[in-house]
């Protein structure tokens, strides 16, 4: 029983060391982006497709930085914009299926998928699902 725990704290352990190495300083560069305005930037050459889900312009470095980093860091900001119910919705859901897209690509890698084909389907079917919500909603 001990060799089983030990040998599950080790595998734990260096896929945690993994993820930290990637991870932090990811952090790092989405709060210099933000720091020094290139989210912004960012967020005006992704607003026309954010416009086609139903979603203002701004809500782009949202977005972003829900799908690149976590889920949480998205449902943090959403109080500083001014949205309506079904925009929330949509952004809900559209983070459902596309979210940290980094962090789990590594944990994706390491089950040997292919991260592009992965994020890519991610990425389709959440553009998908919020295009159509934004139709019926």
């Amino acid at each position: 029983m001990e060799e089983v725990l030990l040998k599950g704290l080790k595998s734990g352990v260096r896929i945690a060391w993994v993820l930290i190495k990637i991870v932090l300083p990811v952090y790092v560069l989405i709060a210099l982006l933000e720091v020094t305005g290139v989210m912004g930037s960012i967020a005006q050459w992704i607003a026309p497709v954010t416009d086609l889900i139903g979603l203002p312009g701004e809500t782009s470095a949202l977005l972003t930085s829900g799908i690149l980093l976590n889920i949480y860091t998205a449902i943090g900001t959403i109080p500083l914009f001014d949205l309506t119910g079904k925009q929330v919705t949509l952004i809900a859901t559209f983070l459902l299926f596309c979210h940290a897209l980094i962090t789990e690509g590594v944990i994706v890698k390491k089950m040997g998928a292919n991260i592009f084909y992965i994020s890519i389907l991610r990425f389709a079917l959440a553009f998908g699902t919020c295009f159509l919500l934004n139709l019926f909603l």
